[in-house]
């Protein structure tokens, strides 16, 4: 998912102009409900015997969670 700075409900303005907090496009937390309700569907199709469903938003959850660490990680800092 993409976005401009300050479009999500964590970025404040400084009157109504430049972001606070400019994180870019890199809400972090966007990525993680994006994450959950991946991981959520795969657990209720594997519950509803979608077996297919099950595999395709597993499959997006890992990639997910493997360019997650790629683009957000910061080796130096650990954080």
């Amino acid at each position: 998912m993409n976005h401009d700075a300050a479009d999500t409900w964590m970025d404040a303005r400084i009157n109504n102009k430049e972001p606070w907090s400019d994180r870019g496009s890199k809400a972090v937390e966007i990525q993680a409900l994006w994450f959950s309700m991946l991981e959520s569907g795969a657990y209720l199709a594997d519950k509803n015997g979608e077996t297919e469903l099950n595999k395709k938003w597993d499959k997006l959850a890992q990639k997910l969670k493997t360019n997650f660490y790629n683009k957000f990680w910061d080796k130096e800092i650990r954080f």
